[in-house]
């Protein structure tokens, strides 16, 4: 789940684009898409509280 993490710091606080995001963390454009996605759905605010482990941050 630090993948979920980086993927929405970079998206949120360093506003790099999907594209820019995914080749940095070697993953696919589509998978920082849907993460975001999925992000926006489940509710959750950025910046996440500290408290959030990252069993509860796993996104169905």
């Amino acid at each position: 789940m630090r993948r979920v993490r980086e993927i929405l710091r970079l998206i949120r606080d360093a506003d790099m684009p999907a594209r820019a995001v995914a080749r940095q963390l070697g993953v696919a454009a589509s998978t920082v898409r849907e993460t975001v996605r999925r992000f926006e759905a489940s509710g959750m605010e950025w910046p996440l509280p500290a408290a959030l482990n990252d069993t509860a941050l796993e996104i169905p």
